[in-house]
């Protein structure tokens, strides 16, 4: 921002909330308070930027500032409240150590050297794209971070809290959950690791291991890479959604943005509808919230498709999809084999709106040779059912 006003009190630059040809947001620091279409004071403005509520907003600040909000007299709630509010703040710390084990794990030439060949080079990430998202490894000791969590007073209850721990069948200690994985730590909505994905990198079974859900992580409730896709939502005024950790990565390293995932599960009618809603703007041309669907090429991905496009219809979103070109399985692969320019090129040219996407669908399902005549009644009872939905 720039300086402004008489003797240079303000500040004027682009606003952060929509687009701007020429700067219309002032901030003035005397008066501690921010002035667009939208204004108000520095709580409301972390409020925006934050998509949070009033006391959300408050405890960011306070946090900036390093004020405990936990040591705070609180005399509406019980001692049973406080307890419960002391372990999930004892909860995110354990996470945030752990993530910082993981990173620096990756980071480290006796330990990490595999898995960081691993993401730069068969995945093609960046040093700045493994920051952006924290990338980390898993070491192939696997007591590795169970003895460090000792070391930082954490004990086996507080890594078993956050489902990071097993126990060896063999010798029945404490071992680490995700040992010898690429770690994509996942964030909920304000930025704060709740859980971890584990991505094999030596073809181990399952390819991917997340952590079970608890107290502070519900996998249907997660948009991965929320945290560093709002910006861009806000900007473009439209959502991808895609599958995969590595398609989110992918895209984003690609110019993509305004990319979130799933978490590898179906996107459903409630929690993730919610986000969306609460940050994506409503689009001025059509009135709606606009969404782009951009998942697997499969056969799975196609139903994945179909039934995410259905919600959001019904949710009163405008659903766009990307149909993936044939030698592509996933987003990841369309990053894979193409530059940056070409990604965005592709999908600019071939996005067109889900209902033209599902009409053509149908019209291939009914005229398909078939002793069909069962089938073609569920294909227009399918029919029926969207369009009352509508």
């Amino acid at each position: 921002m720039s300086k402004n006003g008489e003797h240079y009190t303000s500040f004027v630059g682009h606003c952060p909330f929509h687009k701007d040809k020429n700067p219309s947001f002032s901030v003035n620091p005397r008066g501690n308070y921010c002035h667009c279409f939208s204004g108000g004071d520095l709580v409301k403005f972390i409020e925006l930027i934050e998509k949070t509520d009033y006391i959300g907003a408050l405890t960011k600040l306070a946090e900036f500032y390093g004020i405990d909000t936990n040591s705070s007299y609180r005399p509406e709630l019980t001692d049973g409240e406080l307890a419960a509010l002391k372990h999930r703040k004892r909860m995110h710390y354990t996470l945030d150590w752990l993530t910082q084990s993981f990173i620096d794990v990756l980071h480290s030439e006796k330990y990490g050297t595999e898995a960081m060949a691993y993401l730069k080079e068969k995945r093609g990430f960046t040093d700045e794209t493994i920051k952006t998202y924290r990338l980390g490894f898993s070491s192939t000791l696997n007591f590795y971070h169970v003895m460090n969590a000792r070391d930082a007073q954490y004990g086996a209850k507080d890594l078993d809290d956050i489902k990071a721990i097993k126990v060896d069948p063999k010798t029945g200690k404490n071992i680490d959950f995700f040992t010898g994985r690429a770690i994509f730590p996942i964030e909920n909505e304000k930025g704060e690791v709740v859980a971890f994905a584990g991505r094999s990198i030596d073809n181990q079974e399952p390819k991917y291991l997340n952590s079970a859900n608890h107290e502070l992580f519900n996998k249907s409730s997660i948009l991965y890479g929320l945290p560093q896709a709002k910006q861009a939502i806000q900007e473009q005024k439209n959502v991808f959604i895609v599958e995969g950790y590595c398609d989110v990565v992918s895209l984003h390293q690609k110019g993509v943005k305004n990319v979130v995932g799933t978490c590898g599960t179906a996107l459903n009618d409630d929690q993730h509808v919610k986000l969306l809603r609460r940050f994506v703007p409503v689009n001025d041309l059509t009135g709606q919230r606009t969404v782009t669907l951009m998942l697997d090429g499969d056969n799975a991905g196609l139903s994945g498709n179909i039934k995410a496009g259905k919600i959001l219809l019904k949710a009163g979103f405008d659903v766009r999809i990307v149909k993936l070109p044939s030698d592509c399985k996933d987003p990841d692969d369309l990053c894979k084999t193409r530059t940056a320019q070409e990604v965005q090129e592709y999908i600019t040219s071939n996005t067109q709106l889900f209902l033209k996407f599902y009409a053509n669908y149908i019209k291939e399902a009914f005229f398909a040779d078939a002793d069909a005549d069962k089938d073609r009644v569920e294909v227009l009872d399918d029919i029926l059912s969207l369009l009352k939905k509508l």
